[in-house]
């Protein structure tokens, strides 16, 4: 079980540096990190699960990265 938990984790973290790397090459790649910022603080008021709050400034965070 907790080899399969651990895969999970690393796939997340593939797919979110696969989905730092299409936003950071769209045009509007500002635009779309400022929608990501404000869905972040909708989340966090709607007291959404910590695992989406998490995923969601962990993407933002690779962003900023690069």
């Amino acid at each position: 079980m907790q080899e399969e938990i651990d895969e999970l984790g690393e796939r997340i973290d593939g797919l979110r540096l696969v989905i730092s790397v299409l936003i950071a090459e769209m045009p509007n790649r500002y635009e779309v990190m400022a929608k990501l910022q404000k869905a972040e603080a909708l989340a966090r008021q709607r007291n959404l699960p910590t695992g989406v709050l998490q995923e969601l400034a962990d993407l933002r965070e690779a962003l900023d990265d690069m």
